[in-house]
């Protein structure tokens, strides 16, 4: 999906339905612009208690109240095509896009906490023996207390690409890229076990030694810088003249390419032992040895593909499948050109029901219109973005404001006392999907490898 929202940004699909004329003409200057942004909350508040974790069987947790799960933010979006070159064969096509997002993410529960001690967490009936008398968790007396996570952070990055169309047919010939990503943040951990889990092969039972709750302050922040190119042979295609509705059509070609990068990622506040375990030998043989992780010194070794090389990676003939259809015709109200007629596109195996990034292209004008992403999550629903036509004017200001938060490391305190204000082209600006959803995964993977990440061995 990442590829896909990188690929609705370069692939700048330029097309006319005239079978005569198959494809537009553009004069060096020429603009056109998206735009979008987005509030959302998802929250949980407990009424009447009846929703309750833990099982007293098995856990260490038991009859966990929820007393508040809530996810809020403010994302947007803004890029920019500009025409900058036109030659005998080829158009020159640059392309500036910013993102920002900002989270605020909670999920705190009252529950009864076990007691520190060592337990059997299963055995088999009439075969496991318990030579050491130990209680089952079940048995185990526990604690009322907080038990949970929460978080605030901001994140945003700023692109630029330079597109070598052919003239002929609009196809792909290669992009040069430079971008820039930070992020800032705090996660805060409470009453999380620090425990072992064994399995005793001799007497058939797992147990489980837990020898104390901890909960710890972790300040987060990214900081990347990235430049690379890539061509493709043969170039791509991407769009077809006049397409069927639900028509598919797909292209192979090989990537060449080299990318650089520096940069570092640190979480302050890591237990010890979490440390360990997170930086492991199979992280020490990338390079990774504990924080903060040298974005310029990770390397791989081993497996297809590119190579990781201490900050650059170089792709030789890299086969790469790309597919797109015409999930239909429609007729849309735009917001710079009116009622007009579109295609939507989408990629990768994309159907009516399955269309997770569909961008509109207007043929007439041989651009861009819209993107929309839609993101289904589990219970939930889903995290849904879209971008459409707006001012160049407009989406040059925001893009200029969110490389401004970039170059100041605001923090999420700074970011959001700006929005509060009531000005939020100077804090919130710009924020293209991919962000929004690396930024919810960042603090959903740390919390959920601080929880459940165990070291399993068997008893001695």
């Amino acid at each position: 999906m990442a590829a896909m929202l990188t690929f609705s940004i370069f692939f700048s699909i330029f097309a006319t339905t005239d079978a005569e004329a198959s494809f537009a003409t553009f004069n060096k200057g020429d603009k056109f612009a998206l735009k979008g942004e987005k509030d959302f909350t998802l929250g949980y508040y407990s009424a009447n208690q009846l929703l309750k974790f833990g099982d007293e069987e098995t856990s260490w947790l038991r009859n966990g109240i929820i007393d508040n799960a809530s996810l809020s933010g403010y994302m947007s979006a803004a890029i920019v095509y500009e025409v900058v070159d036109v030659t005998d064969d080829e158009y020159v096509m640059k392309v500036t896009a910013a993102q920002n997002i900002s989270l605020d993410v909670e999920l705190l529960m009252t529950a009864e906490l076990v007691e520190p001690g060592v337990y059997i967490t299963d055995w088999d009936d009439g075969f496991s023996e318990n030579p050491d008398g130990l209680l089952n968790i079940s048995e185990a007396d526990a604690n009322v207390d907080t038990f949970g996570v929460d978080g605030q952070l901001v994140a945003a990055a700023n692109e630029t690409y330079i597109i070598h169309l052919q003239k002929s047919d609009m196809a792909i010939k290669s992009v040069e890229v430079a971008a820039s990503v930070y992020a800032r943040g705090h996660l805060d951990l409470y009453n999380i076990p620090n425990s072992t889990d064994y399995h005793d092969g001799v007497n058939d039972i797992d147990t489980v030694n837990i020898t104390s709750y901890e909960s710890l302050h972790s300040n987060i922040s990214l900081d990347l810088a990235m430049t690379g190119e890539m061509s493709f042979d043969p170039y791509v295609t991407a769009m077809q003249d006049n397409p069927d509705e639900d028509s598919t059509w797909e292209i192979d070609t090989y990537v060449n390419g080299s990318f650089s990068w520096t940069g570092l990622f640190d979480m302050t506040g890591v237990p010890d032992g979490i440390a360990d375990e997170l930086f492991d030998e199979d992280a020490a043989n990338m390079g990774m040895t504990g924080f903060p992780i040298d974005l310029a010194k990770i390397y791989t070794s081993s497996g297809s593909g590119p190579q990781l090389d201490n900050g650059t990676m170089t792709i030789t003939a890299e086969p790469t499948h790309f597919e797109f259809s015409n999930l239909g015709n429609d007729v849309v109200n735009d917001p710079v050109y009116g009622n007009i007629s579109i295609y939507r596109l989408g990629f990768q195996n994309a159907t009516e029901e399955n269309n997770y990034l569909e961008a509109w292209y207007y043929p007439a004008k041989g651009c861009f219109v819209g993107v929309e992403f839609n993101y289904p999550i589990s219970g939930i629903g889903a995290l849904t973005l879209d971008m459409k036509s707006a001012n160049a004017t407009d989406a040059e200001k925001s893009i200029v404001n969110i490389s401004a938060q970039i170059t100041d490391k605001k923090t999420y305190e700074q970011v959001n006392a700006v929005t509060v204000a009531g000005d939020s082209s100077n804090g919130l600006a710009d924020l293209l999907p991919i962000i929004a959803l690396v930024a919810i995964a960042a603090l959903a993977v740390v919390g959920v490898v601080f929880v459940v990440k165990r070291r399993s061995k068997p008893k001695a």
